[in-house]
């Protein structure tokens, strides 16, 4: 089976990748995501190559802080670990419930939830409308151009605490 993972990742980076193409808004989202200074952090379970490898072929690396991607020894959605052991510590005074999680499938909500953060499904993506619905998330968007107004709304309502 590793030989059989090793094969399809090479393969899926070098057919694959190059054939992806983000959604419509996610640029300029992203982009103005970074820019007002919001973290922003991309955690799949593919491997962590292919990951890299189609951020930077989109344009799209530039405006991630981190990626987590599938790393033989590591956890994967939907493990908490994710978030509270290998993303969590590098922002320093960040608790997972000021956390908001964006994805379109069930496992990025339920990945969410037992983070104890906030879920805000995509419903333009893969995900089957009712499971995802069935899950309650907090949030759900059709595009991600309305990402960035729920984020400033949610800063809003939960101003960032200051050290003092």
């Amino acid at each position: 089976l590793n030989e059989m993972a090793t094969a399809y990742r090479g393969l899926y980076i070098a057919e694959g990748t190059p054939l992806l193409q983000p959604f419509a808004g996610v640029a300029a989202a992203l982009q103005e995501l970074h820019g007002s200074g919001t973290k922003c952090v991309v955690v799949s379970n593919k491997g962590i190559d292919a990951v890299r490898r189609s951020l930077d072929e989109s344009g799209l690396g530039a405006f991630i802080d981190v990626i987590f991607g599938d790393v033989a020894g590591l956890p994967k959605k939907p493990d908490p670990a994710v978030l509270t052991e290998h993303i969590l510590p590098r922002f320093k005074q960040l608790e997972a419930r000021r956390v908001l999680i964006v994805g379109d499938t069930e496992i990025d909500i339920f990945f969410a939830k037992r983070c104890g953060a906030s879920a805000c499904w995509v419903s333009y993506g893969y995900g089957d409308a009712n499971r995802c619905r069935g899950l309650e998330p907090d949030y759900e968007i059709a595009s991600m151009n309305a990402l960035p107004a729920l984020i400033r709304a949610q800063h809003a309502m939960r101003p960032p605490k200051i050290a003092g």
